[in-house]
């Protein structure tokens, strides 16, 4: 079983309109990029990450950057699931769904923080009643 950590390194949220200015109607375009994978120990990876959300029109931006550790408890299974990590990356194929999963759980729930802070709107839909 894979076991994931997120670890955010830089985190930056910024409003371009004026703090009084009303918001106009925008559309959010959330992008979330994989860098660099590189294995740390037998039983560990290390893989860069970096949230971008921007806004059309432009009122602001979210960045936030980091590394997620992915580790086994060093069985075969483990190693497999490592080893078909490595071999995905290097063929240009994406991740597992539950490490993007674990990654989009961590940053847009970060992401939410940081737009409520800016006064910018939130990458997330609200749930709406209807």
């Amino acid at each position: 079983m894979l076991q994931i950590h997120v670890s955010i390194s830089n985190l930056s949220a910024t409003r371009i309109l004026p703090p009084r200015a009303v918001l106009p109607p925008t559309v959010v375009n959330p992008v979330l990029s994989i860098g660099v994978l590189k294995k740390i120990t037998e039983n560990g990876l290390e893989l860069d990450f970096t949230l971008e959300v921007n806004y059309v029109p432009t009122v602001g931006e979210i960045k936030i950057a980091g590394t997620a550790y992915i580790a086994t408890n060093g069985d075969a299974e483990g190693s497999k699931q490592l080893a078909e990590i490595v071999n995905n990356y290097n063929a240009g194929k994406q991740p597992p769904a539950a490490l993007i999963n674990t990654l989009l759980d961590n940053l847009f729930a970060t992401a939410v923080i940081l737009a409520k802070e800016a006064g910018i709107p939130t990458p997330a839909a609200s749930p709406t009643v209807v």
